[in-house]
């Protein structure tokens, strides 16, 4: 009999599907000067508020790891290791519309304890433990709208034993010209160059994407790309200015033709008077001197 990761994995795996389906449609890009964004750009803009919201998302995803439960009939012997619920879950998970199938015929309801899928969500692989893998899944879909794991199987059982974490911007979804199926392999390019993973190898994760609602998702990064990037031409702007200001604050004219050596000291004796903190300190001028302050304004 297929275990229950069996089953999951076959379930995840792409089908066939009608030809009236649309396979891709063109995407739009409200600014025709521009293209649409790549996968290595959205990435280049996880950064400053962008990095802080998904990082939270990420982060509250992955401490909220999924848990097991198993339903059981009257007088039916349950095959794992389970521990008892508190009524008010039971009595929310009965509640639970999706879960009226499985439950409304149940008995009782337990917390599975001892599962393979259990254990392999918890070992992951030798790199990452199970918190890395929820929050770099969820990173992913901030930014790429797609998340894929790389199953690694069990010669002997035939079984998931290993999850990998493929970076979605390395990822392309591959379909074969007049293929019947949605996706036919996943190319994924590395250091060591493309390698092709079957369908039954990868379980993609996906945002909803309504331009393309079978091959690829829509990041909330993606969607405010325009802003963000915005933003981070204006934060560069900003910082060129601080860093590169070619407009003096203040111009001293003095009545009379001065030499050079005369305006390098008089201009060495402002700076080390008035510089870092000086501001409102007197200068006694040997001559007669007008001073003109310029006011500059600032990006806000």
């Amino acid at each position: 009999m297929p275990s229950l990761l069996d089953r999951l994995t076959r379930w995840l795996r792409r089908k066939t599907v009608p030809a009236a389906v649309p396979w891709r449609t063109v995407a739009s890009y409200p600014d025709r000067q521009h293209r649409e964004p790549g996968p290595l750009e959205l990435l280049a803009e996880l950064k400053n508020t962008a990095w802080a919201c998904a990082s939270v998302n990420a982060a509250v995803c992955a401490a909220y790891p999924p848990r097991l439960y198993v339903a059981t009939a009257k007088n039916r012997p349950v095959k794992c290791a389970t521990k008892a619920l508190p009524r008010a879950v039971e009595e929310r998970l009965r509640s639970t519309p999706y879960l009226h199938l499985a439950t409304k015929a149940a008995e009782r309801i337990e917390e599975v304890t001892d599962h393979p899928l259990l254990t392999l969500l918890r070992s992951v692989n030798p790199l990452l433990n199970s918190f890395d893998l929820w929050e770099l899944t969820q990173f992913y879909l901030e930014v790429h709208g797609s998340a894929y794991w790389l199953l690694e199987t069990n010669a002997l059982l035939g079984v998931p034993e290993q999850i990998w974490i493929l970076p979605s911007q390395n990822v392309r979804v591959c379909r074969e010209p007049d293929s019947p199926r949605p996706v036919d392999y996943y190319e994924y390019r590395g250091p060591a160059g493309a390698v092709r993973y079957t369908p039954e190898q990868v379980i993609c994760f996906r945002f909803p994407n309504p331009r393309d609602p079978y091959t690829s998702g829509l990041s909330p990064l993606r969607a405010c790309f325009e802003q963000v990037a915005l933003t981070s031409d204006y934060a560069a702007m900003k910082r060129s200015i601080y860093d590169n200001t070619g407009v003096p604050s203040v111009v001293l004219s003095p009545a009379e033709v001065m030499g050079d050596e005369e305006r390098d000291r008089l201009e060495q004796q402002w700076q080390q008077r008035f510089r870092r903190g000086g501001a409102g300190r007197v200068l006694v001028a040997e001559s007669s001197l007008k001073v003109d302050v310029l006011c500059r304004r600032w990006p806000t």
